[in-house]
């Protein structure tokens, strides 16, 4: 009856990519000295103390019964009993030929030691971990993971630290802060399967998880007794498969079946997901049209249509003919870059679907796991392959970890933003190697803008620009000439933005609308926008609350499955973060992330990067108005002052700084990079790069704007052009330092009558200088940055020399918005 699913569980492990899960009915048929027949389930457990008391304790709960149990017999007393009945003098029939199956991981809320004992009995030397171990470090496959404490590494005298079991310790927040939870439910998330034995949902952390991620079910199964229990199968059925063989039949089959089973000729992807054509892919009419404009739904759909299909609903991105050329003159790394929203991800799956047209198997890098190095190593074996890796400059170690490792017949994809990549571009010739080819989405070609123009039109979405005299095609160059600003004008032309306000509106559940929020900010932050994540920020169940509002959420997201509820466009996140949401609701759901990390213990690989970059004055401030923004600003940096891990973050100090500069708060802000400099002094290997150049714009812009007359003008000049002298002979992209060269001209203008004979002499040598290094950096950096900063530096010479300059260049505080 249940040959066909537990052949399917024997195939799943032969994957070595099965998660195991032990519950007490697993240990029932071992032995111990306190419990020759059998080891006692949590209500023989309860039967024993209650015999030992000396009293009726059918009515009460485990953990309320053995607190009382250590109260009045005390704690060695409790541990004597634990163990004599869980450390295991005999296993049960199958259970170490079943142990020592190829499983990925082995989890367990048992207290016993029976899987470490099967291990051994085969001459595998186990591994035993509880809630102190560290859950972000690599686990040997050998291991066996206690979630409730394990009796071998436990005494009298640590007990109530080691076992979750009183009431006391097995309600604390241990797991939650240990970081083994959201290990879990990872490693759960990753398997090819997951099979529970003897497990009936009495752990609550774990019951909750499973609760909370119903698209589990497909790929869990619980091996019971043959028996049925009515109600624990109600209980357990909507989270998997129930098997009623029992474990000694269960095991028997698997083991049965697992050398006749085929070898695979395909290795299970943990890190990466294959792209390939859907099943049958759907017709648009104007409505899916429109949608995949303006929210990216149906992206898969589209990028395996015919060209002339495709044409009908956008345009063919040139930059993907000529990546195919490249591919096919040997290039084997690529770059995609563009502005948030201008279609890196569209022009790169397009590409991934002409790879695959050309015989290419096409790879997404998903995330990081253990197996990562091998799966690369498979991918490379098959020759003809293609790694896309989105947001290059959000997983460096991962994308150089790839180019490294996959050889020149793989082709290696990522794409970054513009803004990042003017900062960082430097950083590419590391991680893709010195030929890797870059390719901008940045401005629509004129056949891309005709293509669009044809398909709005027939679809009926610009209709009053189809006239003589307005032609769309010129239109959509005035608009901004790139996608990002194309969809913002639908969201104008067809009322897209006022449902968005309408339907936001009308949500009155704060957590609902906290999700909504952070779904967007975190799309438009290049981080993963899924419900592991949401959940661990917020400290909230966020499936049930999507699946309550899911008609609502349905417009913004991907609702493919519940770990994976993705923001469907970074367009759509950030008109709904600048129109529809105010600062104030923005600031109070990223204070509400920053109080939820308070108090850990664990610094978590996906969490920290996103909590950092929530930091950035740069990334905050676009959505505060300039009315409120002094007062949020405010409130927020000091919020995060509260919590010990920003206070000793020397970045933490210079996004305050910088906040503070940018609403004229001088004072703050020399205070604010005095204790980042301080902080930066004790971190190692601490990068002086943004601390210093910030230092210089303070010392410019400060003088040149406070009202104030601080008469120290030429003290601060020297300092700030040594810096950025120094800069521009050690960096080898200047870009940031040019941002801070544009602050010469008002700096100048302000205190060049202040100077003496000397000081200007000086003054004019250093300027000199920094001229001759920006000239020096044409045709190597961003072409118009430079530019702004040599018009701004050759006016401060011409102050410094005489001349007179009516309206001197200003610095840009928005220059730093997007590079902090």
């Amino acid at each position: 009856m249940y040959d066909d699913y537990l052949t399917q569980i024997a195939a799943d492990i032969s994957t070595k990519s099965a998660v195991l899960f032990l519950g007490s009915g697993f240990s029932r048929s071992c032995r111990s000295k306190g419990s020759p027949d059998g080891l006692p389930t949590a209500s023989g457990l309860r039967d024993i103390l209650s015999k030992k008391l000396e009293i009726d304790g059918s009515s009460y709960s485990l953990e309320d019964l053995s607190e009382h149990f250590g109260i009045v017999k005390g704690q060695p007393a409790l541990y004597e009993t634990l163990a004599d009945h869980f450390v295991v003098t005999e296993t049960g029939p199958r259970m170490a030929d079943f142990i020592g199956l190829p499983w990925w991981r082995i989890y367990t809320t048992n207290f016993d030691d029976a899987a470490e004992k099967c291990l051994t009995s085969l001459q595998i030397q186990p591994i035993t971990m509880d809630l102190d171990h560290d859950a972000n470090k690599q686990i040997p496959r050998n291991s066996v993971i206690h979630l409730n404490g394990a009796i071998s590494i436990t005494n009298a005298g640590n007990l109530s630290g080691k076992i979750r079991l009183t009431a006391s310790t097995y309600w604390d927040e241990r797991i939650r802060e240990s970081g083994w939870l959201q290990r879990f439910h990872r490693d759960i998330s990753q398997a090819k399967c997951v099979v529970f034995v003897g497990y009936s949902l009495f752990d609550a952390d774990v019951a909750k998880l499973l609760r909370a991620n119903p698209e589990l079910s497909s790929k869990t199964y619980f091996i019971e007794a043959p028996s049925k229990d009515v109600v624990k199968d109600t209980k357990l059925r909507p989270y998997g498969t129930v098997i009623h063989s029992g474990f000694e039949r269960a095991a028997e089959t698997i083991l049965e079946v697992t050398p006749t089973l085929t070898p695979l000729e395909d290795i299970y992807f943990t890190s990466f997901e294959e792209i390939t054509p859907p099943t049958a892919i759907r017709e648009f009419d104007a409505e899916a049209a429109r949608k995949f404009l303006t929210i990216g739904a149906g992206l898969e759909d589209v990028v395996f249509l015919e060209s002339n299909a495709r044409r009908a609903l956008a345009c063919d991105r040139e930059g993907c003919e000529a990546m195919l050329e490249e591919v096919k003159r040997g290039a084997a790394r690529h770059l995609v870059v563009g502005k948030i929203g201008n279609g890196k991800t569209v022009a790169t799956f397009l590409f991934a679907a002409r790879l695959r047209g050309e015989g290419y198997r096409v790879f997404k890098f998903v995330r990081r796991t253990e197996r990562m190095s091998t799966e690369i190593a498979a991918i490379a074996a098959m020759g003809r392959a293609c790694i896309i890796v989105e947001n290059g400059f959000g997983h460096t170690e991962q994308l150089q970890m790839i180019c490294e490792n996959a050889g020149k017949s793989v082709v290696v994809v990522s794409t970054a933003r513009t803004s990042a990549f003017d900062l960082r571009g430097s950083e590419m010739r590391t991680l893709m190697g010195s030929e890797y080819r870059r390719y901008s989405v940045d401005t629509l070609r004129s056949s891309e803008r005709n293509q669009l123009a044809d398909a709005l039109q027939k679809l009926g979405f610009f209709g009053k620009y189809s006239g003589k005299e307005q032609r769309l095609p010129d239109l959509i160059d005035t608009w901004g000439n790139d996608v990002r600003s194309l969809v913002l004008k639908l969201f104008e032309e067809n009322d897209v933005g006022r449902v968005f306000r309408e339907q936001i509106q009308k949500l009155d559940d704060k957590d609902a609308r906290d999700i909504l929020v952070l779904y967007f900010l975190l799309i438009v932050a290049d981080a993963r926008a899924d419900v592991e994540t949401t959940d661990d920020l917020l400290s909230i169940s966020t499936y049930p609350i999507v699946e309550k509002y899911s008609e609502l959420f349905r417009d913004f997201f991907d609702l493919h499955d519940g770990d994976k509820i993705e923001a469907r466009s970074s367009v759509v996140g950030e008109f709904c973060l600048k129109k529809i949401f105010k600062g104030n609701e923005i600031v109070d759901v990223l204070i509400r992330v920053a109080d939820q990390q308070k108090g850990k213990t664990y610094a978590d690989d996906e969490a920290w990067p996103i909590l950092l970059q929530f930091m950035r004055f740069g990334f905050i401030e676009p959505w505060l108005g300039a009315s409120d923004k002094p007062v949020l600003l405010k409130r927020y940096y000091e919020r995060l002052r509260s919590n010990s891990f920003y206070l000793r973050n020397p970045h933490f100090w210079l996004q305050y700084a910088i906040a503070m500069m940018s609403i004229g708060n001088y004072d703050f802000a020399k205070t604010y990079l005095e204790n980042a400099r301080s902080r930066a002094d004790r971190t190692p290997r601490y990068n002086y790069r943004h601390l210093d150049n910030h230092t210089a714009r303070y010392y410019l812009e400060s003088r040149a704007r406070d009202p104030r007359d601080l008469r120290d003008y030429f003290a601060v000049f020297l300092k700030a052009t040594s810096t950025l002298i120094s800069e521009f002979k050690t960096e080898n992209q200047a870009n940031y330092t040019a941002r801070v060269c544009k602050y010469l001209a008002e700096f100048c203008h302000r205190a060049n009558p202040t100077f003496s004979t000397s000081d200007r002499a000086e003054a004019v040598r250093r300027v000199e200088l920094l001229l001759s290094h920006l000239k020096s950096r044409r045709g190597k950096d961003q072409e118009g940055l430079l530019n702004d900063a040599v018009n701004a530096t050759e006016q401060a010479l011409m102050i410094l020399n005489g001349g007179y300059v009516a309206n001197p260049l200003r610095g840009n505080d928005n220059d730093f918005v997007q590079t902090d």
